[in-house]
């Protein structure tokens, strides 16, 4: 008997429990459950339960944030960024290149040419064979053989006149002399003044012996010319 009343107890109390969670029902203190002075309530529709009225529950977003777009499950990833199409850069020509010049070592310094005579032309009966001598002259032979190359070439060739432009330097007496290597004279001028003149007195020959201008005396000689003649 003492069991039996236990069990109705707890029978009481469990259906005065369900009574207070039904939504919309009389509690205990008579206010309803949508008192909004009452605190909060179980209520598995508000929660997102899954067995609110036999239906699965969905998630509810939080107070004060409108709800997100709804997906369906699966998985998805981000779309690809929409890039620019890839473009090479434009193509710019670059200026031709020119190796530097090369670097030749100075060309070498290379005394004068002498002053060769023309050789003597077959066929003519008179040349003239000039020498620059350019410089003052002083009791001195100068040997017209070596001065203008009177050589073998001009065998046969005669000596028909010997000439000469100078300019005196000296208050003295000059004698200029035409004469060969063993003391023959062929002509003599005496004060010659600014050109000298010598004519032989006899055949003289060129390119056989010695051959000289003898100054007696001082003179500034420019030039020297022998002309040759040919029988």
């Amino acid at each position: 008997m003492f069991i039996k009343s236990i069990i109705l107890a707890l029978t009481c109390a469990t259906l005065s429990a369900q009574a207070q969670l039904i939504p919309g029902g009389q509690t205990g203190s008579g206010k309803p459950n949508n008192d909004p002075n009452r605190p909060g309530q179980y209520d598995p529709c508000l929660r997102g339960g899954a067995n609110c009225h036999g239906q699965p529950g969905r998630p509810q977003p939080p107070p004060g944030r409108p709800p997100g777009p709804h997906y369906p499950p699966g998985n998805y990833n981000p779309p690809a960024p929409n890039y620019p199409p890839h473009r090479p850069p434009p193509h710019r020509p670059q200026p031709p290149y020119y190796p530097p010049a090369p670097h030749y070592p100075p060309a070498p310094h290379y005394p004068p040419a002498p002053n060769y005579p023309p050789a003597p032309p077959a066929y003519s009966d008179r040349i003239v064979v000039p020498v620059y001598v350019g410089r003052s002259v002083n009791n001195e032979m100068i040997n017209l053989n070596q001065t203008l190359d009177l050589d073998s070439r001009y065998y046969g060739w005669e000596i028909s006149a010997v000439r000469a432009t100078t300019r005196p330097n000296s208050p003295y007496r000059t004698v200029a002399r035409l004469m060969t290597g063993d003391r023959t004279i062929y002509a003599t001028e005496v004060n010659p003044g600014y050109n000298i003149d010598l004519f032989p007195d006899r055949s003289l020959y060129a390119g056989y012996q010695e051959t000289y201008l003898w100054i007696e005396g001082s003179t500034f000689i420019e030039t020297i010319e022998v002309e040759l003649y040919r029988r």
